[in-house]
């Protein structure tokens, strides 16, 4: 669990940190989803066959215990003879980095939620992450499987606004995807927690790029 908590998503990457045989961790990882519950595997969402497919990655299904063998599990030592300061220095260092994977779940949520109400330009009935064995990855996309329409998106914590580079960058590994390539309708979506800069402002309104911040995150939420 704490090599899912520092980002080992894969079998090799897991089997390598813990020291055990990739062959033999299949009963630790059937344990700890099945019987658990506290582990699941995703695959990238479009995949056609995903029981099948063999790009899956391995998560912690709750944010407390991944917060808790991130950062105090590991360094349970400190804890325990009292250097809370040097601890929470650590947990400073790294949460930054933590709460953006958190982030692109509060987003794919907010979607999840404008979906149900219809406040997107389609209907999907399919989301999730998406990434290929060269390491491209893209943190949202959400499909229709009838009426051939995806969406793609970006989400950013950072302190810096989002600019134009982000968005390219989105466009760019869009074309990567190989979903109904010839017939699809595609839209792009960005979320940011600082918000957009007028580059960014301007370069996404002339491309029709939908832009969410963390406070009309917040408030979409609380309504």
């Amino acid at each position: 669990m704490t090599a899912i908590a520092l980002g080992k998503s894969t079998k090799c990457e897991i089997s390598d940190y813990v020291d055990v045989k990739v062959t033999s961790l299949s009963r630790y990882m059937d344990d700890l989803m099945n019987v658990i519950g506290v582990v699941r595997r995703e695959v990238p969402v479009t995949e056609s066959r995903p029981w099948r497919s063999k790009k899956g990655r391995y998560l912690l299904n709750d944010n407390f215990f991944e917060f808790w063998f991130r950062f105090i599990f590991r360094n349970m030592s400190y804890y325990e003879i009292g250097k809370f300061d040097y601890l929470r220095k650590k947990i400073q260092q790294g949460f930054d980095p933590f709460v953006g994977r958190k982030f692109e779940g509060v987003c794919r949520e907010f979607l999840m939620e404008l979906n149900r109400q219809g406040g997107l330009l389609f209907r999907f009935d399919r989301i999730g992450s998406w990434w290929n064995r060269k390491e491209d990855e893209i943190d949202i996309i959400a499909l229709n499987s009838e009426t051939d329409e995806i969406l793609f998106a970006e989400c950013k914590w950072r302190s810096a606004p989002f600019g134009r580079g982000v968005v390219d960058n989105l466009f760019e590994k869009s074309k990567l995807v190989d979903w109904r390539m010839e017939n699809r309708r595609e839209y792009f979506a960005v979320f940011s927690k600082s918000g957009f800069g007028k580059p960014g402002l301007e370069y996404c309104g002339e491309y029709g790029v939908l832009m969410f911040d963390a406070d009309m995150i917040a408030g979409y939420r609380s309504e």
